[in-house]
């Protein structure tokens, strides 16, 4: 009789949390109470549940890339309120683009080690085989053709397997 008590006096709040512009929804929103540890996250399909104890409580919607949602909830003991679909606006902020500023190595200067190759050098050395070749002439670089096909060359620089290096010809790796 108790078990049946407490199973039907369950409160709380349900809802779906999507994008404001093109309506999908939103996999993994924060769904806090604020002011406490109390929260969950929002299903693959965008949907969540919370229970509660009855009560007025503020929740807190928050996801990357989304403006922060602060809503005043009233819980009636034995529902679960259904909030419906809520609807996130993205924020400019987390739109911005990157930007990426890069610089050539310069001698004396980079505190890397490097080497320059040369047009002239590459254009005599390399003729038609694969560019990992052309690293034959830098100090302490080891590089075999493998299979003989395109792309099947093999580099090792001062021990380490090619996974372990970074190699970049005019600033492409």
């Amino acid at each position: 009789m108790l078990l049946a008590n407490l199973v039907i006096a369950q409160s709380g709040i349900k809802g779906v949390i999507q994008n404001s512009q093109t309506k999908e929804t939103l996999i993994g929103t924060n769904i806090v109470v604020k002011g406490t540890t109390l929260g969950t996250v929002s299903d693959l399909n965008g949907e969540f549940s919370l229970r509660l104890d009855p009560g007025s409580h503020i929740i807190v919607l928050s996801y990357t890339g989304y403006e922060t949602i602060e809503m005043a909830i009233d819980v009636s003991a034995g529902q679960f309120t259904d909030l419906g679909r809520i609807r996130m606006e993205a924020s400019a902020i987390g739109l911005a683009g990157a930007s990426i500023i890069a610089d050539r190595a310069r001698e004396r200067e980079t505190p890397v080690a490097f080497s320059n190759i040369n047009k002239k050098d590459l254009e005599q050395l390399l003729g038609s085989r694969d560019i990992p070749m052309a690293m034959n002439i830098t100090p302490n670089v080891y590089a075999t053709m493998q299979g003989g096909g395109a792309g099947d060359a093999r580099i090792n620089v001062r021990g380490f397997n090619q996974r372990n290096v970074a190699i970049m010809i005019n600033g492409v790796q």
